[in-house]
């Protein structure tokens, strides 16, 4: 388990705290007009593409993109005029994170004789990495959709292994809300097959393992 730093911007300013501020508004009543109108659609799509730019690769959690991204809404803010309230007076607060990872190499799926590896046989769909063992029940649940309470009673306590109806993809949305409902039931863990290409396969598995 590791902690790292990551930015994010102050949510809150300290314009409170700028002097006459709180008397001036109380006492003028300030226009919007003229401020809304510097407000444009073209403005708008700018300034979204800088944030939402293939460079920034989506600005994981932590990044250099993340960081990036920072500095740019900070000097924007900072263009403004406004008081920033953040770390050594700038725009930009740090705080830890806790980052798990998965140990690849020392976990497994043991199916009777056969030994399944994260990466080249299984990989986390989502939710927490847990530790340790976990023996029991397998039970297989075909197609999509939701548990009766007999279901749920069939789950509970078990291992699930998720059958996707034919050409469905077993890391869609669609198969999300079933396996939620079934961790909700209580299984021990929830396996969903997926049949897309070695290419595709090996794409999701590297990410997902890089996120977990």
């Amino acid at each position: 388990m590791t902690t790292r730093p990551a930015r994010r911007l102050l949510a809150l300013l300290a314009l409170a705290s700028a002097p006459g501020i709180a008397p001036a508004c109380a006492q003028q009543p300030v226009d919007p007009t003229a401020g809304a109108a510097t407000i444009t659609a073209e403005d708008i799509v700018r300034r979204v593409g800088v944030i939402a730019h293939d460079s920034m690769k989506g600005r994981d959690t932590p990044s250099p993109e993340l960081d990036r991204t920072a500095e740019w809404v900070s000097a924007e803010v900072r263009r403004l005029g406004l008081r920033a309230g953040g770390d050594d007076g700038g725009f930009v607060q740090r705080y830890p994170l806790r980052s798990v990872a998965l140990d690849a190499e020392r976990s497994s799926l043991v199916v009777g004789a056969e030994r399944l590896r994260f990466g080249d046989d299984l990989a986390p769909l989502f939710g927490e990495v847990g530790a340790g063992e976990a023996v029991g029940e397998l039970v297989v649940v075909s197609g999509s959709g939701t548990l009766g309470l007999g279901d749920r009673r069939a789950v509970r306590d078990r291992h699930v292994a998720v059958v996707p109806p034919t050409g469905a993809d077993g890391a869609g949305r669609g198969i999300f809300g079933l396996v939620a409902a079934i961790r909700g039931a209580g299984a021990r863990s929830v396996l969903v097959a997926d049949g897309s290409s070695d290419a595709v396969w090996g794409s999701r598995a590297a990410r997902a393992l890089r996120q977990c």
